[in-house]
């Protein structure tokens, strides 16, 4: 026979095994400054002075931040690389006024 306590027990068993759980590790912010090569929908391409070009998810980045851009400006973008950490989910594009390539 089941003590009356019985499910009770097991339900606080399951809710504090719950909590000792960690949580999804938090996104891993990245800052990079490059030049844009392009825009199409809501993708950008960007190339870096010491590297290859980066592709960016531009759906959580608001689109004032990116509008009126045009290819070959210097830019400093903000983002998160996704879950999986294949792609990079923008947060903040910021035009360079005056900056000189080297």
């Amino acid at each position: 026979m089941i003590p009356r306590r019985a499910p009770l027990i097991l339900l606080l068993a399951v809710v504090l095994a719950g909590l000792a759980m960690p949580g999804p590790a938090a996104a891993q912010r990245v800052r990079f400054e490059g030049r844009l090569l392009w825009i199409s929908g809501n993708t950008m391409a960007v190339a870096a002075n010491d590297g290859p070009s980066v592709s960016i998810d531009l759906s959580n980045v608001p689109q004032s931040d990116y509008q009126g851009l045009e290819e070959g400006e210097w830019i400093m973008v903000l983002a998160e690389y996704s879950r999986d950490r294949r792609n990079l989910l923008g947060l903040s594009v910021t035009r360079y006024s005056g900056f000189q390539a080297p």
